[in-house]
C-alpha cells in the first residue's frame, strides 16, 4: 500500500472513530442536561442553583461540541444527509411554544409568543 492509501485509510479510521465517540457521548450528556434542569427547578438554595446553572451551561456547550464532531465525521464520510420533509410551520411553532411555556411557568416566568403565520403554511 502506498503512502496515499495509508493516509486515506487513517483518515477513514479517524472519521469512524470520531463518529462513534460522538454518538456514544451524546446520550449521556443529554441525560445529564435533563437531570440538571430538574435539579435546578427543585433546588431551593440560590448558591447551589447558581452552580447547577453553570454546570448546565457547560454541559450544553459540551453537547454542542460533540454534535459538531459527529456532523464533521458524517460530512467527512459523505454520510450526512439532508432530511427534506414537508411539515406545517404553524404546528411546529405551536409545539415548541407549548414546551417553552411549560418551562417558563415552572420557573415563574411569563412567556409570550407574538408571531403571525398562516395556519396553512
Amino acid at each position: 500500500m502506498n503512502d496515499i492509501g495509508k493516509y486515506v485509510k487513517l483518515d477513514e479510521f479517524k472519521n469512524k472513530l470520531l463518529g462513534s465517540i460522538s454518538h456514544k457521548l451524546t446520550t449521556p450528556i443529554t441525560n445529564i442536561e435533563g437531570n440538571l434542569e430538574l435539579a435546578i427547578v427543585d433546588c431551593q438554595d440560590k448558591s447551589i442553583r447558581s452552580r447547577l446553572k453553570n454546570v448546565k451551561v457547560a454541559s450544553t456547550v459540551l453537547l454542542s461540541s460533540v454534535k459538531d464532531l459527529l456532523d464533521f465525521s458524517l460530512l467527512s464520510q459523505k454520510n450526512l444527509k439532508l432530511n427534506t420533509s414537508v411539515f406545517i410551520l404553524y404546528e411546529l411553532i405551536e409545539s415548541i411554544s407549548k414546551n417553552i411555556k411549560r418551562i417558563a411557568k415552572i420557573k415563574g416566568l411569563q412567556y409570550i409568543l407574538d408571531y403571525s403565520v398562516s395556519k396553512s403554511i
